[in-house]
């Protein structure tokens, strides 16, 4: 700390904390131009001092502990990231679960429909072409007119749950094609 001068412009403050450590090398340790750590070596057992080798070893030493700790920070970015990843793969397997049920009650809806439909449509058309034939009923310009929009509407009514039908079957993967 002493000797580089980036630590030498450090607040006094700091500089006087360092030096009640009593000890006697500080090697910082840099990860991503950030300082992140120190170690912080006492005296020698043997009392010698440090040499420009042993400086050597210890700065090697805290850069592989700055590599040490990014590593262990991005494997703790990676699990968490794990862990959202599976909440996402839930949340996402549930709605699929749900558009299934909704698929599910969609098809019956409109087999139902058209099923149920079908019969008083029928009915219905066999009724207006009768009214549509009767002689009374073509006099009237008025009630043909009326018969005739009636009927229309019936057709259309019987085309739209035919398709209905054809679509129930083909979710049911029932329909058949007629070559």
């Amino acid at each position: 700390v002493d000797m580089l001068p980036e630590f030498r412009q450090g607040p006094a403050s700091e500089r006087e904390w360092l030096s009640s450590l009593d000890t006697e090398v500080y090697v910082p340790i840099f990860a991503k131009k950030e300082w992140i750590g120190m170690l912080a070596l006492g005296a020698k057992a043997s009392g010698n001092r440090y040499t420009d080798d042993d400086l050597n070893v210890l700065t090697t030493l805290a850069n592989q502990t700055a590599v040490a700790l990014e590593n262990a920070r991005l494997v703790e970015n990676l699990i968490r990231l794990n862990q959202e990843l599976r909440q996402a793969y839930q949340a996402l397997d549930q709605a699929n679960r749900n558009l299934e049920r909704l698929d599910q009650t969609k098809s019956d809806f409109i087999s139902i429909a058209s099923h149920e439909l079908r019969t008083p449509l029928t009915v219905l058309r066999g009724y207006t072409e009768m009214l549509l034939e009767d002689p009374a009923i073509k006099e009237n310009r008025y009630l043909y007119q009326t018969s005739e929009g009636i009927h229309k509407g019936t057709l259309r009514l019987h085309e739209i749950m035919d398709s209905m039908f054809d679509i129930a079957q083909i979710d049911a993967r029932t329909l058949e094609l007629s070559w």
